[in-house]
């Protein structure tokens, strides 16, 4: 949840930014993806793991992102 939370937030900064809009790092403090109000935590939930990964898994957002981290824990290993 938190990692499609981060993409969508990711995706609607990015359209703000193409609008003109003027984001910077003091606005962006207040942001979480960390929003669970509207979860059912110890509900029942069905995986398909069969199932093949959605679209915004190949999104460049998603992809710079997982990059900069894996890159980010390879520094940190050695």
């Amino acid at each position: 949840m938190i990692l499609q939370n981060t993409v969508d937030m990711m995706r609607t900064l990015r359209v703000l930014e193409s609008e003109g809009w003027k984001i910077d790092s003091e606005d962006l403090s207040f942001l979480s993806p960390y929003l669970v109000g509207h979860l059912k935590r110890f509900g029942d939930y069905s995986l398909r793991l069969n199932r093949k990964p959605e679209r915004w898994i190949q999104d460049d957002v998603f992809q710079h992102a997982a990059a900069a981290m894996r890159a980010q824990r390879r520094a940190a290993a050695t």
